[in-house]
Order: C-alpha cells, then sequence, then structure tokens
C-alpha cells in the first residue's frame, strides 16, 4: 500500500488554515444575537394573490418569533456578563472581550425597544412589517428586516453626503483609527465638531429639517460620547485579535459605526474600507 506523503507541518496548516475560518469569539458576538434569516417564499404560477400574501404574513410571523426570542437570550446572556465584570475595579473591558463588551451595549439597547415593539407585534401580528417600517428606532436591532435596513442605511448614508456637502473643510480628523485616537474633543472648535458629527451621525434629523446647525454644546457633547466609544472599540479589536478576525457581519457594522459608506458594496471591499481606516 502507498504510504501518505502528508508531513505534520502540511497537517498542522491545515488546521490552522480551518481554525482561520473559524469566528473568532473575543472579537464576533454569537449568531444568536443577530437577527435571524428570513425567507420569503416565491409565489407559484396558480397561487392567488390573498393566498400569497397569507405564506408571506406566515413567513414574517415564524421571523418575529424567532428574533423576539434572539434578543431574550441576548439579555439573558448581557446580564451575566455584567455580573461578571461587576467585581472590577477598573473598565468591564478589562475583564471583558471586545464581543461580550459589545453584547452588553447592544442588549441594552434592544431591551429598551423592546417593550414597544412588543406591543406592535401582538397588535400586528403577520402584519407587523406593514408598520415597523415606519418607526424603526423603536424597533429592537434583531428584529429588523432586510429591507428595513438597507431603508436605513440609505437614508444615513444620503444624510451624511448632505450634511458633509455643507462643509467644506479638508480634515482629516475621523478617517483612521490612528487619526481618531489623535481627537482630543475639548480642543476642537465647532466647525471640526460638526463635520466629525456630519461623518459619524451623532446629530439628530431634526436639525436637517429645520435647515439650522446643532447647537455647539450638544455637538460637542454627542461627538465626545461616538468618539470615545470607536476610541474604544478600536482598542478591543486590536487587543483581541484584529480587525481582520471580525466576521462578516461585525465588518458592515463596524464600517457603518465610523461612517463608511456600505450599500452595494461586497464584504471584501468592506473588508478593504476597514483595513484603510486600521492601517
Amino acid at each position: 500500500p502507498t504510504k501518505s506523503t502528508t508531513t505534520p507541518s502540511t497537517h498542522l496548516s491545515k488546521i490552522q488554515r480551518s481554525t482561520s475560518q473559524q469566528p473568532n469569539e473575543l472579537l464576533n458576538p454569537p449568531a444568536f444575537t443577530y437577527a435571524p434569516p428570513l425567507s420569503i417564499p416565491s409565489r407559484e404560477p396558480d397561487q392567488s394573490y390573498p393566498s400569497y400574501l397569507w405564506k408571506c404574513g406566515r413567513a414574517y410571523l415564524s421571523f418575529y418569533k424567532a428574533s423576539v426570542s434572539n434578543v431574550r437570550q441576548t439579555a439573558a446572556l448581557a446580564k451575566s456578563l455584567r455580573s461578571k465584570s461587576a467585581g472590577t475595579s477598573g473598565s468591564p473591558t478589562d475583564i471583558l472581550s471586545r464581543a461580550e463588551w459589545q453584547i452588553t451595549l447592544r442588549s441594552r439597547n434592544d431591551m429598551l425597544r423592546l417593550p414597544a415593539f412588543g406591543i406592535i407585534f401582538l397588535v400586528c401580528g403577520e402584519w407587523t412589517p406593514l408598520l415597523v417600517m415606519y418607526i424603526t428606532p423603536a424597533v429592537p436591532e434583531a428584529c429588523r428586516i432586510p429591507r428595513q435596513v438597507e431603508r436605513v442605511l440609505a437614508k444615513s448614508e444620503q444624510r451624511r453626503f448632505e450634511r458633509l456637502r455643507r462643509i467644506w473643510l479638508g480634515s482629516a480628523l475621523c478617517e483612521s483609527s490612528d487619526a481618531l485616537a489623535n481627537v482630543r474633543v475639548s480642543d476642537l472648535d465647532t466647525l471640526h465638531l460638526r463635520k466629525i458629527s456630519a461623518r459619524l451621525d451623532c446629530h439628530a434629523r431634526v436639525w436637517d429639517w429645520l435647515n439650522l446647525p446643532p447647537p455647539g454644546v450638544l455637538v460637542k457633547w454627542s461627538v465626545g460620547r461616538r468618539v470615545e466609544y470607536l476610541k474604544r472599540d478600536d482598542e478591543l479589536i486590536k487587543r483581541d485579535g484584529g480587525w481582520k478576525e471580525l466576521g462578516e457581519k461585525e465588518v458592515h457594522r463596524a464600517c457603518v459605526e465610523r461612517g463608511i459608506d456600505v450599500l452595494g458594496k461586497k464584504e471584501g471591499v468592506l473588508r478593504g474600507e476597514l483595513g484603510r481606516w486600521f492601517g
């Protein structure tokens, strides 16, 4: 019989390649923290329209049941993580990984949204998608359908374009992780603060509707919070494995949070954008 020519080093490299394809658990939250997949049935040639709508409604109903379950499961995990970090005298991130820290933040926001969304879901049932498209801020992230997410992103990117178009300032304060790390919000003038706010979507849309610049004090506060969040997230990503080990959903989210347009771009392009951010 012919002996195998596989050497230990070759076998090890195969294992390493296989392992590298697995998501880094220090960086990427578990799958149940995201929205579940939504499968809409296609309409059959001889199927009546009311029957097709009924099937679509049942598909949405299954999606929302699974998504609410995900929110509750994530909340239980977040609660245990907060207990885990409660005993530390320093920052929670001294104990928590980047993924765990993100879970606690995202779960807190989703649990605030869940009661109102739960009432809507109980009343509307499978017709919920017809309403939630217009009240996205009240919907937990894990309960948002793909079309709803795309609609929000499209509006956000258009809003960023319009805001930046009105601010002619050749500054690169928030164009990379290194540049962001050197930003001292307290030292910035109002114009620079407004540009960062426009890029990172820090101020409310009401100021766009009124066609007025947001108050300087409000901009300084909101920009300060966002910059500190991104600085911490950048540090944790670098500490826990680097941006290259982020999964597809986390790459997408990281780009959105850093003011990088994502609509119509494939994962490889977004990874390139994120790579330029981290340098």
